[in-house]
């Protein structure tokens, strides 16, 4: 009741996702009502390059009029040159490849990836230095094309996959 009050006032309540079950739970967020209307008019949401399994989910939030933020755009340092595992160096290289061609970096390349989605409002970067932000800035001047179809096939982890990579970060 108090939720729906400030909704009421003109306040956005909106909700945070994480984790492979996001889906799921925006669909059942979009089902709650109050007063005939929808409760929840806001969602922040993991998607990226690597982690794009809500996608659809998102548009149809989108659609329905509900406020889309995108939290972990870089993939919480994968998807940039802090990257380093071995075991993503064929994934860093297209990276690269495909940031150089452009004249860009790889963060501003996976910000620009998110920003592409026409269901996005609002993508958070992460930065945490002023480097950070004027990389990340270059995201705005990354030129749409087949890049992106191309990096969205070749990068997308398959969801238990992204997940589990995620939890064993260090800052977990």
């Amino acid at each position: 009741s108090r939720l729906a009050e400030l909704r009421d006032g003109g306040l956005a309540i909106g909700l945070s996702m994480s984790g492979p079950a996001q889906s799921e739970t925006l669909l059942r967020a979009m089902a709650v009502e109050f007063d005939g209307r929808p409760l929840f008019t806001a969602v922040q949401a993991t998607w990226n390059l690597l982690a794009q399994e809500a996608g659809n989910t998102l548009s149809q939030a989108h659609d329905a009029g509900m406020g889309i933020i995108i939290k972990e755009a870089v993939a919480n340092g994968r998807l940039t040159a802090k990257n380093q595992d071995p075991a993503f160096s064929a994934q860093r290289q297209l990276l690269e490849k495909t940031a150089h061609s452009l004249d860009t970096t790889i963060d501003a390349l996976a910000l620009a990836a998110v920003l592409a989605q026409p269901w996005v409002d609002v993508a958070l970067s992460g930065a945490a230095n002023l480097e950070h932000i004027m990389s990340n800035v270059q995201a705005l001047n990354v030129r749409q094309g087949s890049w992106l179809d191309d990096l969205s096939a070749a990068l997308r982890e398959k969801q238990e996959e992204y997940w589990q990579t995620r939890s064993a970060l260090d800052w977990n």
